[in-house]
C-alpha cells in the first residue's frame, strides 16, 4: 500500500504506471507460456 502511495506522489507517475503495466503483461505471458 505504501508503495502505491509513493507512486501516486512520484512526479513520473506515467512511467511508474507503464512499468507496472509492463510487469503485469510479462507475468501474464509467463503464466500463459507455463499453462
Amino acid at each position: 500500500m505504501s508503495a502505491l502511495a509513493e507512486a501516486v506522489k512520484a512526479p513520473d507517475l506515467p512511467k511508474t504506471l507503464r512499468d507496472l503495466a509492463n510487469r503485469f503483461v510479462e507475468r501474464r505471458r509467463t503464466l500463459d507460456a507455463e499453462g
